[in-house]
């Protein structure tokens, strides 16, 4: 008898009791048999984090699967393990109180919007929105994830020229006006590297910010300076 012969209920508790947090993947009957319960992803993340619900919180969104759903049933977990306990009026949602974020809510495509909706809750539970290093910012802007910026944005992600230049670069208008928006000086270099690019539409935009052209421009356009100044007013 083949292994994905066995009933539901088995296959469950031989991914619950499995060492390989990947062995979901050996086949399609057992990442449906994991996927058609979230319950059973709970069980799964207590289990490898000592029954601990703050752990497996915090390890669990490091995983593809843990999305606001999952949370919810975790916060549900921990509130009734309180209750039980005999404690009065005990929190009903975990904390994430000065607690990093999951590289990958940044660096993988959200085109559901799980991730963003994950990090949103999250961050209004007082997660980091700067750890490591300002990884989400700088990831959310190379991946052009103007919604997932803003929203960093909102609880005071930490940004400099160095954000704007990376978005100039990548010739974003949207992520470039919601960084200039936030007080990220515009200059004459930023102006230089959209003009290189003939990205006119950055050029004007960073000028209404109080780019002005220098040497670095002009040089760029001696031989017809005329263009650059006559198009986009910059004399």
């Amino acid at each position: 008898m083949s292994i994905i012969q066995f009933p539901l209920e088995l296959l469950q508790q031989i991914f619950l009791l499995a060492d390989n947090p990947r062995f979901v993947k050996v086949c399609r009957t057992f990442r449906d048999a994991i996927n058609a319960y979230p319950s059973l992803k709970i069980q799964w993340l207590l289990q490898r984090h000592g029954n601990d619900c703050q752990r497996a919180l915090e390890e669990g969104q490091r995983w593809g699967f843990f999305d606001v759903t999952i949370l919810q049933q975790l916060d549900a977990t921990n509130y009734q393990r309180l209750l039980k306990a005999g404690k009065r009026n005990p929190p009903k949602q975990l904390l994430f109180t000065k607690r990093p974020l999951a590289t990958r809510l940044f660096k993988e495509d959200d085109r559901d919007g799980r991730n963003y909706d994950l990090v949103k809750t999250l961050l209004e539970r007082g997660a980091l929105p700067d750890y490591p290093n300002g990884y989400p910012m700088v990831k959310s802007i190379q991946k052009g994830n103007a919604k997932m910026v803003k929203l960093l944005l909102d609880y005071n992600a930490k940004i400099d020229k160095l954000a704007l230049t990376l978005i100039v670069n990548l010739n974003n208008y949207e992520i470039a006006k919601l960084l200039l928006e936030k007080g990220v000086a515009a200059d004459g270099e930023l102006l230089a590297m959209a003009a290189k690019k003939n990205n006119g539409r950055m050029m004007d935009l960073l000028k209404k910010y109080g780019a002005e052209p220098d040497k670095i421009l002009m040089n760029h356009y001696d031989e017809n300076p005329s263009y650059i100044l006559h198009k986009h007013s910059l004399s």
